[in-house]
């Protein structure tokens, strides 16, 4: 197995643990913003409203989130590309999937630099 391979998997399974954990964290935060009193109870106290807005609106959070999305996302592609059997549009495909996935970091960061 090429060690481009390797790397591909690996970062897809570490990104996919840390998306899951991560994604928890913000979706139960942003219930907390609209169901406040269930979330606190649900958590044992732990997530009243306020904690959850600061969870919530956290830039470090919310750019981890997407940092580790894209990741997963650009690695999970490549690995589907490394089984088109053709070269040249294997090639052509992680290409394109390299190009859209820091099109879509520049974006994301774009968005974070101007709000």
């Amino acid at each position: 197995m090429k060690a481009g391979i390797r790397v591909c998997k690996l970062l897809t399974e570490v990104t996919s643990l840390l998306l899951a954990a991560i994604g928890y964290i913000y979706s139960l935060s942003g219930y907390g913003l609209i169901r406040s009193e269930h979330v606190k109870m649900l958590t044992f106290g732990l997530l009243d409203y306020k904690t959850s807005l600061d969870i919530h609106m956290s830039p470090i959070i919310r750019l981890t989130l997407l940092f580790l999305a894209i990741v997963h996302g650009v690695t999970g592609f490549m690995l589907l590309a490394q089984k088109i059997r053709n070269s040249l549009i294997r090639c052509l495909c992680k290409l394109i999937i390299m190009i859209l996935g820091i099109a879509v970091a520049i974006q994301f960061l774009l968005l974070e630099m101007w709000f």
